[in-house]
């Protein structure tokens, strides 16, 4: 018999993009916080935005009844869904839902990520800001203009420091295209008033700035009703938002992307 000819080991090469990322911090707590209780030590849990609260038995029934749609969907979601989707929204966040469009997604991590991929451009990006928004840019290679904040400004960008962060990019060769705020905002829990959102507004109209506006803690703001900057910049912003945080859903992940009709 002749021996068998020898296997050429497959070698594959993972992005160099990917190598920059570590692990989630706020999955490194949670799983700390679980190995902790195991152990039988009370934990105050601070990793994730989770509502511990059980799930509405409204909710619940209609999960239920509809457990039997089983079909594919129209890949922006289902229309029905959608136009309740972008009216809701609209009322809540106080803008007008007809300068926009809906498109459901299983999670505003995806959306946001899916919105960094499709637009070019470099990312302005407030410190500190949610864990996610700065390894979704570098996955895809976008570089990040970091805005620094402040405890006076509720850890929120100003209008004066985006412009100048801005100008200074320009000056340097690169191309800021994209900016992500979120209020109120993960991990300080603090929000912007209108006029703040109304002068960065201004700002990004002037400069060509697309905002990406993840709004998913705008019902759980207990302090004011909650203003979206899609009031002041419609025909330059996308607004993310869902059910998870306000509802006690964060297992069952339904969420909204509504785009001015324009982007």
């Amino acid at each position: 018999m002749k021996p068998s000819p020898k296997t050429q080991e497959s070698t594959f090469n993972i992005r160099t993009s990917v190598g920059k990322i570590r692990f989630s911090p706020t999955l490194e707590i949670n799983e700390r916080v679980r190995s902790a209780r195991e152990q039988g030590k009370e934990m105050l849990h601070m990793g994730f935005g989770q509502s511990p609260f059980p799930v509405h038995p409204l909710i619940r029934e209609a999960l239920a009844v509809n457990a039997d749609q089983n079909m594919y969907l129209p890949s922006a979601g289902l229309p029905e869904l959608r136009e309740l989707s972008r009216h809701y929204l609209s009322e809540k966040f106080g803008f007008d839902g007809n300068e926009f469009k809906t498109v459901v997604g299983p999670g505003s991590k995806e959306l946001i990520y899916d919105i960094q991929l499709a637009v070019e451009g470099d990312l302005l990006l407030p410190v500190p800001s949610w864990v996610s928004y700065a390894p979704q840019a570098m996955l895809i290679d976008d570089p990040i203009i970091k805005i620094p904040t402040t405890m006076a400004d509720n850890y929120h960008i100003t209008a004066e420091n985006l412009e100048k962060a801005i100008v200074v990019a320009r000056q340097k060769g690169m191309n800021p295209k994209k900016l992500i705020i979120n209020y109120p905002n993960n991990p300080s829990g603090l929000t912007m008033p209108q006029s703040r959102l109304e002068q960065i507004a201004r700002v990004c109209r002037k400069q060509g700035i697309l905002v990406i506006s993840d709004e998913i803690y705008g019902l759980v703001n207990y302090q004011q009703n909650h203003a979206s900057i899609a009031k002041f910049y419609p025909e330059g912003t996308i607004v993310t938002s869902g059910l998870s945080k306000h509802l006690s859903l964060g297992g069952i992940q339904i969420r909204c992307c509504v785009r001015s009709k324009g982007t």
